[in-house]
């Protein structure tokens, strides 16, 4: 049985393809101003140890030590990028994901969307997904 709990009030949101200027940027300002007050986390690797928004941003969830759980996920990246993205989540015990991507099979890309949907019954977790 799912908890949705984690969902609609998740001890902690990790943002993943963060970036000030695209997609990324867009969730953090909405989180940080609309008065969420748990741990939001970002993460680009090309942006590691940098800080946006005055927080930190780190490489991958896996990053985060294991007593910092973390509930609920927005990934912002290409879609070649989501499963392995989505099987770092899975291994950090994330219990829910939105993908917000495009290059699924809306443009041939079918087996992108098998590969995710492998890892997320892999690891329980549960999937949403927009095209950007």
């Amino acid at each position: 049985m799912t908890d949705f709990e984690k969902l609609f009030n998740p001890r902690a949101i990790g943002i993943i393809g963060v970036n000030e200027k695209r997609a990324g940027g867009y969730w953090v300002s909405c989180f940080k101003y609309s008065g969420f007050d748990k741990p939001v986390y970002l993460f680009n690797p090309r942006l590691k140890g940098q800080t946006i928004a005055d927080l930190p941003v780190y490489g991958s969830v896996l990053d985060i030590p294991d007593d910092q759980p973390i509930d609920y996920v927005i990934v912002a990246v290409p879609a070649k990028l989501c499963p392995k993205i989505l099987e770092e989540c899975g291994k950090k015990g994330v219990s829910f994901a939105t993908i917000f991507a495009s290059g699924f099979s809306e443009v041939g890309n079918r087996h992108l969307e098998l590969e995710v949907l492998e890892v997320v019954k892999k690891y329980g977790i549960r999937v949403s997904r927009t095209c950007r």
